[in-house]
């Protein structure tokens, strides 16, 4: 049996395509995974729908005025609103319930009120310093599922981005990275000898068009005015980019026939010098249309964070790769290195 907390359902963005929520999903579906949730996360799934949504579609509202200019797209924004997006990802967790065929826990689970409170007073996970209250609905879920598992005998996989979580202590419950676990029983019974030596073989081709995307991405002035709030960037220069990858670190995503789709995460490292004109003490003349006392200043960015790649190949009858291609890059984690 395997549960799936709040935490991760955020973490993957709900539903969206080709997400590992919907692979959790498909191997419920086939068989090669049962799954198990109380009445407690799913009231909690909807309440982070709805706060997720309501957030997006504020940011959307305020910092996208720009879309209005494109008739399919204001159209789309006219014809929907928040209301109606939260009812669409309810539907498709509604959807996602019933397709996976999850076993539901209701409130009558809830009977070790005891531990609860006793961990809460001696502040054992999931409890701890500060938000005490906010982990009741954890507590619950917890025993909840302990409760289960003692029921049917079988130790209950839960897979969390909580850290508290995995700290708490139970003979029923066995926690697991979901990445890994996900990739594991998506690979089982395929052959995936020949990755290692083919990721190992293709490393020296593979990362210099990593680092050609990761240089494409930073040659953006745009960038830094936006990440960095500068009024005017007048010169950028990109030093030392390095990529590395660590051919042992994937993740299998998905397997179709022979052809079988997989994630690595290469660390980047970086520096780009950024000139700007800073305006803080400069001064405006209306009457000749110029600034004046502006200063040239200049900001470092020295960091590193790692991407997410998803790498194909295809797989001959005789277990040979036959080809290894990149599909697709997020290099978005580069942003959050700049800031």
């Amino acid at each position: 049996m395997v549960f799936i907390d709040t935490s991760l359902f955020r973490e993957e963005n709900f539903f969206a395509p080709g997400n590992r929520i919907n692979t959790l999903c498909q191997l419920a579906k086939e068989g090669k995974i049962k799954l198990v949730t109380t009445e407690i996360t799913i009231q909690e799934v909807r309440s982070k729908i709805a706060q997720n949504v309501r957030e997006a579609w504020k940011g959307f509202e305020k910092d996208c005025l720009i879309f209005r200019n494109h008739p399919e797209t204001d159209q789309w924004r006219r014809s929907t609103d928040k209301k109606k997006e939260i009812e669409y990802v309810y539907e498709l967790f509604d959807y996602f319930l019933a397709e996976s065929k999850t076993k539901i826990l209701d409130y009558t689970y809830c009977t070790n009120a005891a531990k609860v409170f006793t961990d809460y007073f001696e502040k054992k996970k999931p409890f701890g310093e500060g938000k005490k209250k906010d982990e009741f609905p954890d507590a619950f879920v917890l025993t909840s599922l302990e409760k289960y598992a003692a029921e049917i005998h079988d130790i209950i996989v839960v897979l969390s981005k909580d850290s508290d979580m995995f700290e708490y202590e139970s003979e029923y419950l066995e926690y697991e990275d979901y990445r890994r676990y996900v990739s594991n029983k998506v690979a089982e019974g395929v052959a995936l000898d020949g990755v290692l030596k083919k990721l190992y073989s293709e490393k020296m081709f593979l990362e210099p068009k990593i680092k050609d995307a990761v240089v494409d991405y930073l040659d953006d002035f745009r960038l830094y005015t936006t990440l960095l709030n500068l009024t005017e960037v007048s010169y950028h220069s990109i030093d030392d980019v390095s990529v590395d990858i660590d051919e042992q670190d994937y993740e299998v995503l998905s397997v179709n026939g022979n052809v079988v789709e997989f994630e690595i995460q290469p660390e980047v490292r970086f520096k780009v010098e950024v000139e700007y004109v800073n305006y803080d003490f400069a001064t405006y003349d209306r009457e000749d249309g110029k600034w004046y006392n502006t200063e040239e200043e200049t900001y470092n960015v020295d960091s590193e964070t790692t991407i997410r790649v998803t790498l194909r190949y295809s797989v001959d009858s005789q277990s040979k790769i036959d080809y290894m291609d990149i599909i697709d890059m997020d290099l978005t984690p580069l942003s959050d290195a700049i800031k």
